[in-house]
């Protein structure tokens, strides 16, 4: 105890002598030895000049380095180590939202800044604030932030010149392998950008590795219609196997509707329909909620009299034995409640993918996914799917979604406005339901 005790007074003492040493350097800095009692973040957004821009930098080092400002940053560790995930740079609070240019290449200078006589607690502290400001600049800001960064902290090419001509000169003179050595050393070190220094600093943080994924999602998501890299390429017999080993299902990505549109495109000079044959995962599930929710409202006289004849032996409703049937299988392996069961489950699933939905769009995502892409519903396939998976989730039901070239920008932006749906006229299970909504488009 007693050993453990000094020890954690020895690191407090530390921790205070550093501290004291970095702020007396930094107001040594300060050549006109101003005060300042606080320091206003509401800044007004307009342009400033340089005297400007350097005297506000040096209020906010000299603000940022106060006792309190550094016990915040070991209080920030602290909070991290003990719930990681509830730790953010920016917080409500937070008024750091400074989009004054030559600032931000000041804060960035000093977080990158590597000079040992400076320690490490100066860069660390500046790069936390770095991520505050970031964290509390709006889209455009956050644009601007990241094209300083990119264009103001690159290879620093004087330093590769140097480098350069010092190792060529080494060479040159036949020097020692030690001495060139590390002469290359010193020239490998020169061609890493200075972003890179900065991006490690950040992972160094607390949460640091978190921020920098969202960097890279915030400029994913600025230029995800840049994905030229992405080719269309024909599956043959000869293509790799690798893809046919895993299932990929729909994801509703930011932006793929201009892709979806060019594969069909491309596939218009061939005599193809553009249709798929879909799942429907979330029909069971919702069926048993509604009828749970609903009761016998959800079927019709004539429906529940033929349900109740199924299994006459039962006593309840009609939709308490029709749960009791779907949930046990039994309807599969009965003949007569296969073929009676078949025309209300279809009106059912009618109802789930054209009525039932959540914020105005498709409650099953599958349905959602092709008609915000543009498809229409085209038609219902009973039995599409009898494995123990299709069964469980849809009652072996599958649905076709066909994209008719002409009417996927209408459909699109018609479903997104109001949630209308168009439906083929093909399906008469589908029309009937169409008769009975609105909103539904029949063509």
């Amino acid at each position: 105890m007693l050993r453990s005790a000094v020890v954690t007074c020895n690191i407090t003492l530390y921790r205070h002598n550093r501290r004291s040493t970095i702020i007396h350097n930094i107001m040594k800095q300060n050549r006109h030895n101003r005060k300042f009692s606080s320091f206003n973040h509401d800044l007004p957004q307009k342009s400033v000049s340089n005297n400007e821009a350097q005297n506000l930098f040096e209020q906010y080092i000299q603000q940022s380095l106060e006792t309190d400002a550094i016990e915040d940053f070991w209080q920030n560790i602290e909070a991290y180590t003990h719930e990681p995930g509830f730790f953010s740079f920016g917080g409500p609070n937070s008024k750091l939202a400074i989009n004054e240019p030559r600032f931000i290449r000041k804060l960035i200078s000093v977080s990158v800044s590597e000079k040992r006589n400076e320690g490490d607690l100066v860069p660390t502290l500046m790069t936390k604030k770095c991520c505050e400001l970031y964290e509390n600049l709006d889209k455009e800001d956050r644009i601007k932030f990241l094209k300083i960064l990119a264009h103001d902290f690159g290879v620093m090419r004087d330093k590769v010149f140097r480098a350069t001509d010092h190792y060529i000169g080494l060479s040159n003179a036949d020097a020692n392998e030690r001495a060139i050595l590390r002469a290359e050393q010193i020239l490998r070190h020169a061609m890493i950008p200075v972003h890179h220094i900065f991006f490690d600093r950040i992972n160094r943080l607390p949460n640091g590795t978190k921020f920098l994924m969202d960097i890279r999602s915030d400029l994913l998501e600025n230029y995800h219609h840049c994905w030229w890299i992405l080719t269309l390429k024909r599956l043959t017999w000869h293509s790799p196997a690798a893809p046919w080993r895993e299932r990929v299902g729909p994801v509703n990505i930011p932006g793929t509707n201009d892709s979806s549109r060019s594969f069909i495109e491309n596939l218009g000079h061939e005599p193809l329909n553009f249709s798929t044959l879909s799942p429907i995962p979330g029909l069971s599930k919702w069926l048993i909620n509604a009828i749970n929710v609903e009761g016998d409202s959800i079927l019709n006289k004539e429906e529940i009299e033929k349900v109740k004849s199924l299994r006459k032996e039962l006593d309840g409703s009609g939709t308490e034995i029709l749960k009791h049937l779907i949930k046990s299988k039994d309807w599969i392996r009965d003949e007569k409640c296969f073929h009676e069961l078949k025309p209300i489950l279809m009106r059912l699933c009618a109802r789930y993918i054209l009525t039932e939905k959540r914020r105005n769009l498709a409650l099953d995502p599958v349905a959602n996914f092709h008609i915000r892409n543009g498809a229409c519903v085209y038609r219902l396939n009973w039995l599409g799917d009898i494995s123990k998976k299709g069964l469980d989730e849809s009652f072996g039901i599958m649905v076709n979604y066909n994209y008719i070239l002409d009417h996927i920008e209408n459909n699109n932006r018609q479903y997104l406005c109001d949630g209308s749906i168009t439906i083929s006229n093909v399906d008469p299970v589908l029309v009937d339901e169409a008769k009975r909504t609105t909103n539904i488009k029949i063509i």
